[in-house]
């Protein structure tokens, strides 16, 4: 193998490892705030399945994010305990097609080094700027 070649793959190996770190470091670095939500998910999660692919954590979104909660109060709470948000309106394929739109939050985890991540979401279906449903859930995927 050429020199060069060789510390090109040293390189590569380095930046690698460095974004690997730094992906995993990301979902640990909160922004100020009451994350009491991922907290307590989290926490239910190892009580009810430690070793479980999937869980099932509707019962404490509820908790955190009441029915009747306004959408702009469900997606700073989302926010403050880190997870990504999205909205959309297309609610084709949704569970609740009754619903106007839906707030999607992710919060993905690096588990395993490479051979899968943890992932909670909590999804939000709004009417009239309201929360009326509501879904939380962990899943592991494997890569």
């Amino acid at each position: 193998m050429r020199k060069g070649k060789k510390q090109d793959l040293v390189k590569l190996g380095f930046i690698l490892l460095t974004v690997l770190l730094l992906g995993s470091a990301r979902s640990y670095a909160l922004e100020d705030g009451n994350k009491a939500l991922i907290d307590e998910m989290r926490q239910v999660k190892k009580e009810k399945a430690p070793n479980a692919t999937q869980v099932n954590l509707d019962e404490v979104v509820v908790k955190h994010i009441p029915i009747g909660t306004t959408k702009e109060d469900a997606m700073k709470v989302c926010q403050q305990n880190g997870f990504e948000v999205f909205t959309s309106k297309d609610m084709k394929r949704s569970e609740h097609p009754d619903f106007e739109e839906y707030i999607f939050c992710t919060q993905k985890k690096n588990r395993w080094f490479l051979l899968g991540e943890g992932e909670y979401r909590v999804i939000l279906y709004l009417k009239d700027g309201r929360v009326g449903a509501m879904q939380g859930r962990y899943f592991f995927h494997s890569l």
